[in-house]
């Protein structure tokens, strides 16, 4: 019984895809390699991601070499429930694949328990998400940036924009 990683690196590709758009301008482009490469992970598996979250309009790309993906709202205005609800849709826990015995003292009767527990415990989860915004985030991270790089958000753009520049300069040389 796997639990999907979907959420935690979808937020973290909108995050940085929020910071750039906070930090270098409106439709600035970020390549999946670069993306990849701070989630220590495969491109494609960031490619697949963008690629369901352009389907649902937050993020758009341009193609080619000097191409990449920009996120299209403001920060402020998508919360992390409405990610949660795009990339893990449904319910955060499932039932019983077949229905417990009815023979069965605890089968009998377990199942409403359960059934309204978790519930419960999924509104409550979809309630914390939808009280912070990617904004939230993007600030909080360049807040914790600042602070331990003692660098200002200005020189954190600048760094940024280096390291986007070399990656963007490897990528196109293969």
């Amino acid at each position: 019984m796997n639990t999907s990683s979907k959420f935690v690196v979808a937020v973290h590709i909108l995050t940085l895809l929020s910071s750039q758009k906070i930090l270098l301008g409106e439709k600035s482009l970020m390549k999946s390699d670069f993306i990849a490469r701070g989630l220590n992970t495969n491109p494609v598996v960031i490619r697949r991601l963008l690629s369901l979250l352009k389907a649902k309009k937050l993020v758009d790309s341009k193609a080619g070499p000097s191409g990449g993906f920009y996120f299209k709202y403001d920060p402020s205005t998508v919360t992390l429930a409405m990610i949660h609800d795009i990339v893990e849709p449904g319910n955060l826990y499932h039932m019983y694949y077949s229905s417990p015995n009815k023979e069965c003292p605890f089968g009998s009767h377990i199942h409403g328990y359960l059934k309204t527990l978790l519930c419960s415990a999924e509104a409550s989860f979809k309630n914390v998400l939808a009280e912070k915004s990617l904004l939230d985030l993007v600030n909080d991270v360049l807040n914790k940036v600042e602070h331990k790089e003692n660098l200002t958000k200005e020189e954190f753009a600048s760094e940024l924009k280096k390291n986007m520049k070399a990656i963007s300069s490897k990528c196109s040389q293969k």
